[in-house]
């Protein structure tokens, strides 16, 4: 089965839709767009139906590694490095200086987009401007990746715990009713 985790759309422009397959033989991104892209097809003819742009729909594959998500939302551009920005819950994203237009998109398509699907503020600049402002963005970034990797995996632990605890109870009361 196929579960969408996150969907951002602008309407008569483009919508991004984050899909994730627990079933590791499952390609999600793929069983979602169908073949030769016939259910993206079918979804967008209804919309043209109804006004006159022509949408596109991208479907990317959600990742619970925050810094995957977000190079895997902003294909085809590549994203260099993934900083900490404003108040902590803001993200840096760095590209290469030749990407930066496509990285942020037609009149910020992108950019916006990647921001409604993260629930967070999201700035995209070039690694010149970013190390123009004095920030070593590779350490940063990796420092960054290897933060959101141990709370990723905190967070796994914990559900583990829980789950346990919960199998754990569920035994003993069915003990207790023997």
């Amino acid at each position: 089965t196929v579960e969408v985790k996150a969907i951002a759309r602008e309407a008569g422009e483009r919508t991004k839709m984050a899909v994730w397959s627990k079933n590791p033989n499952v390609d999600a991104v793929g069983a979602c767009i169908g073949h030769q892209g016939a259910r993206v097809k079918d979804v967008l003819e209804e919309i043209t139906k109804y006004s006159n742009n022509d949408e596109r729909i991208d479907v990317v594959e959600w990742s619970a590694d925050l810094v995957q998500f977000i190079k895997n939302i902003m294909k085809p551009a590549e994203i260099m490095g993934v900083l900490p920005s404003g108040d902590g819950n803001g993200l840096l994203l760095v590209v290469d200086n030749e990407k930066l237009s496509q990285a942020i998109g037609k009149r910020g398509i992108n950019a916006r987009l990647a921001s409604k699907l993260l629930n967070r503020k999201i700035d995209i600049k070039s690694m010149s401007e970013v190390e123009s402002m004095g920030i070593d963005w590779l350490a940063e970034s990796q420092a960054f990746a290897a933060k959101e990797e141990a709370v990723r995996k905190q967070k796994a632990l914990d559900e583990l715990k829980r789950i346990e605890e919960e199998k754990a109870a569920e035994e003993a009361a069915a003990k207790e009713e023997n």
